[in-house]
């Protein structure tokens, strides 16, 4: 039995409902996906690394992350206050 992918009416009622889902998640996720561009901020950062860098998790062909601790020295967005990143 062949279906056209127009006429969704014939077709078996878990078909029609992943077809619903399946469109309700596309949607969603074009919905969450950042549409516009913020206007460029330059900030100056003046700090000193505090932790030693790790050589992060060796998993064959990437390595996933590195972390780095900063204490804040100076820095020009005054709304940020913890002191360290």
């Amino acid at each position: 039995m062949r279906y056209n992918v127009r006429d969704i009416n014939k077709l078996p009622a878990i078909m029609r409902k992943i077809a619903i889902i399946f469109t309700f998640f596309i949607y969603c996720l074009q919905s969450k996906a950042q549409t516009s561009t913020q206007s460029k901020k330059v900030f100056q950062l003046e700090a000193q690394m505090i932790s030693e860098l790790d050589e992060g998790a060796d998993c064959g062909y990437f390595k996933l992350a590195t972390v780095a601790e900063f204490e804040i020295l100076k820095f020009s967005d005054k709304a940020y206050k913890l002191p360290k990143i």
